[in-house]
């Protein structure tokens, strides 16, 4: 039983990842929840991060906005935008941890 609600609270954890980063999260929900959270995390964090490209290329933007003078003067950068804190990957980690902890003391279920 302790096995399968720390398979299910890894899969949540890895949706979550895949949400923060732009990914599909119910896609890889499934996919965590059929091959291996594990092997899924791995995937997820892989991949390329779409919101930090999002904004590196809004950033681009702006400052070729900022650099040309056709646009208005009233373009100000208030400095870069701030990426998000990758909590869901902290506690993805904390989890797989105490995961593993629990299957080196006490064996498989």
């Amino acid at each position: 039983m302790w096995f399968a609600v720390c398979w299910f609270v890894a899969t949540l954890a890895v949706a979550a990842i895949a949400y923060e980063r732009e990914r599909n999260a119910a896609l890889w929900f499934f996919v965590a929840l059929l091959i291996s959270p594990l092997i899924a995390v791995i995937i997820v964090l892989a991949l390329p991060n779409l919101r930090r490209e999002r904004l590196e290329q809004q950033r681009h933007e702006e400052l070729m906005r900022a650099m040309n003078p056709s646009y208005s003067s009233a373009i100000v950068l208030d400095g870069q935008p701030k990426l998000p804190i990758r909590t869901a990957e902290v506690v993805t980690v904390g989890i797989f941890l105490v995961f593993a902890f629990f299957l080196v003391f006490h064996g498989f279920p």
